[in-house]
Formats: C-alpha cells, sequence, structure tokens
C-alpha cells in the first residue's frame, strides 16, 4: 500500500530530523518504525491509523522544538 510506505518514510525521516534536536525519542521511534517496516513487508496494514497518529505527533513534537528560542541559557 503506497500510502503506508509514504508514511513510513515520513516517520523515518521525521525521526532523524528530531535526532538533531534531541535523543529523547529516537530509540523509542526507531523500534517502532522497524516493527511498522516489519508489518508493511508482510503486507500487514491493518495498523495504518495508529501509523498515521504517530507521524502526526511525531510532527507537531519536531515542529515545537524547532520553534523553542531559549533566550537566558
Amino acid at each position: 500500500m503506497k500510502e503506508y510506505k509514504n508514511l513510513i518514510e515520513e516517520y523515518a525521516a521525521i525521526t532523524e530530523e528530531l535526532f538533531e534536536h534531541t535523543e529523547e525519542y529516537y530509540d523509542a521511534m526507531n523500534y517502532d518504525l522497524e516493527g511498522y517496516v516489519n508489518m508493511y513487508n508482510d503486507k500487514e496494514y491493518g495498523d495504518i491509523e495508529d501509523l498515521r497518529n504517530q507521524v502526526e505527533a511525531f510532527g507537531l513534537i519536531l515542529e515545537g522544538i524547532k520553534k523553542m528560542n531559549y533566550l537566558f541559557c
């Protein structure tokens, strides 16, 4: 399924970009990605809504971190 593959690619890109700002989520996101890739390879797309939610949530986290601007550090 093309949408599933696109979401995995987007999730991977967000993971790498977020890692440039914080290591907080990196390991868990990579394990999560591995699970989604395995499901994709097995042609099991049942959790696509969960994948959409993960991509959206981490996209928002990345957006928020990029907007942070410490003035007094």
